[in-house]
């Protein structure tokens, strides 16, 4: 849990960075035109003039590519993408969604605002099937899920319908933060499936729903 805590704080202090990193340009830019006014008023030296006008626009544009808040998350997933184009990781954007395979294992990924504009929420979750899944009862799935979330705190497993998902949340200010947490949510979600794959034989055993034989396990590479 530590870690998780860890990883807001982090984003916390990249904020507050920002914010004085913008106070500063802003102050230097107010700063530089009031002595840019008062000098040419007083000797109109077109050297200084010029030079005090190049300080303006590179303040300006310095405050809006350092401290400008990342507002729009299409801008966000579109930087994203390019940096999973680099890294080599398939994905594409169905009807709102975007998913990403790695070692074909496929995760659906969501974006969300914050309280702080600079930072979004992000949720990955990954979806799969099991051919067992008729010979345990949903009790037994249920006393399943509880185990697994116990032992995983980063993770959240739950039971639909006929299906699986285990998701993991947590909170990114740019792409590169991204694929740092994505490496993170392959890892735990892969630590939460070795455990299902552990208990299932349990589950089956203790809360059957159908005389049958175990199948196997669920690979997650």
């Amino acid at each position: 849990m530590e870690e998780y805590k860890d990883e807001y704080t982090s984003f916390d202090r990249e904020s507050k960075t920002q914010e004085i990193i913008g106070t500063v340009v802003i102050v230097c830019f107010c700063v530089a035109i009031c002595g840019y006014f008062v000098y040419d008023l007083i000797t109109s030296a077109p050297v200084y003039s010029s030079v005090m006008g190049f300080v303006f626009v590179a303040a300006v544009t310095l405050y809006f590519l350092l401290c400008r808040p990342l507002k729009n998350i299409d801008v966000l997933e579109r930087r994203i993408c390019k940096r999973l184009d680099t890294q080599g990781y398939p994905h594409e954007k169905r009807e709102g969604t975007l998913y990403i395979t790695k070692n074909d294992n496929h995760f659906r990924i969501y974006f969300r605002d914050s309280f702080d504009r600079r930072i979004k929420h992000l949720y990955f979750l990954y979806d799969f099937y099991d051919d067992n899944f008729g010979k345990v009862s949903m009790e037994g799935w249920t006393r399943a899920a509880n185990c697994i979330n116990t032992d995983n705190t980063l993770t959240t497993f739950v039971v639909l319908d006929d299906h699986f998902c285990c998701s993991y949340q947590t909170a990114i200010a740019n792409a590169k933060d991204f694929m740092k947490e994505f490496d993170c949510a392959y890892r735990v979600i892969g630590e939460a499936m070795n455990d299902y794959n552990r208990i299932y034989p349990r589950i089956e055993q203790d809360y059957p729903n159908t005389t049958s034989e175990n199948k196997g396990s669920i690979g997650f590479r």
